[in-house]
């Protein structure tokens, strides 16, 4: 750092930068919570808790780290001392990130496990997205041991951390991904309709994984070629918030998938759509089982939880419809 150069200039400004596109990736995230709850109401309960749930962890995600860079930047303005300091507030945030991975590769997990009957590929990826949770947990109270903020740079402990924290999630997304569009692929039908449902699901879901993805490789690569540069540090606030949206927009993409199939996208939750749950016939008029529509929109189970009503009801006949 020149005589010249201010401070914060390494750690804080690169922070700074990607605390405002946090800010404004969250306010995404806001409204696609909203328009979930307003276009599915009927949607299980413990979906609607678990959407409420991420986004009270996005909300104090953001709350942390605003409050974090407006004292070191506003508060404690022209204090170095400051500046150097690791405090609590900014000290969440690896283990904020972990929780909110976690909460999202697992419901893709969730999502696999429905349309694969396997536990193999979930169960991999469950196990990643928990060392990362782990590793981020750690990492955050490992902060308390390092002198500076600009000695994340120059910490061994720091880089094994970031390593454990961001290279599972990143492994995990690639799964996720690849099984996806590959199951997806799999239920092509040469219907002209199904065939447009399918490539907007395989598009949804590679933009979606390649976002994480691309953020945490970025991230980890910037950490390790310039780490003294603090440019890793703006991409550290932002990943959360592309873990969240990942899933709130895969939710809310069940109104363009009805759309495209010709429903209303008011009608209520999917798990109520008689339509999706009628047997499909070829052009030899024999009956193949569940529609093509069935298998390829990821937000349904292809097999229904008899424990659930709303989830195995999908047409008023029970899980057996499937």
């Amino acid at each position: 750092m020149s005589s010249t150069e201010s401070p914060a200039a390494g750690f804080h400004g690169p922070a700074l930068g990607g605390i405002v596109v946090a800010t404004a990736m969250y306010g995404m995230c806001v409204l696609q919570a909203v328009s979930y709850f307003e276009r599915f109401p009927k949607d299980p309960l413990w979906m609607k808790i678990y959407v409420a749930i991420l986004m009270l962890t996005e909300t104090l995600n953001s709350g942390f780290t605003v409050a974090w860079i407006y004292g070191v930047l506003v508060s404690d303005w022209g204090s170095v001392t400051a500046l150097l300091e690791l405090n609590w507030l900014i000290a969440t945030e690896p283990a904020m990130i972990g929780i909110m991975a976690c909460m999202a590769q697992n419901f893709f997990a969730w999502r696999i496990k429905s349309l694969t009957d396997s536990w193999i590929i979930p169960g991999i990826i469950a196990l990643l997205s928990l060392v990362a949770l782990v590793g981020g947990m750690i990492f955050s109270a490992a902060f308390a041991t390092y002198p500076s903020a600009n000695s994340l740079a120059d910490e061994l402990s720091a880089r094994v951390l970031a390593s454990i924290w961001l290279i599972p999630p990143t492994l995990a997304d690639l799964i996720i991904t690849v099984t996806l569009s590959l199951h997806l692929r799999k239920s092509r039908s040469g219907i002209k309709r199904t065939e447009t449902i399918i490539n907007s699901i395989i598009r949804t879901t590679i933009q979606n994984g390649m976002l994480t993805t691309v953020i945490a490789l970025i991230d980890l690569s910037c950490f390790y070629a310039m780490p003294k540069s603090g440019l890793h540090v703006g991409f550290n606030f932002p990943l959360g918030k592309a873990y969240t949206n990942s899933v709130l927009s895969s939710l809310n993409a069940r109104s363009r998938l009805r759309n495209m199939n010709g429903q209303n996208q008011w009608s209520g939750s999917d798990h109520n759509s008689r339509q999706l749950a009628q047997s499909s016939r070829t052009h030899d008029g024999k009956t193949h089982g569940a529609p093509p529509e069935v298998f390829v929109a990821v937000e349904m189970q292809r097999r229904a939880d008899n424990d659930d009503p709303e989830w195995s009801n999908l047409d008023g006949k029970g899980p057996s419809s499937l």
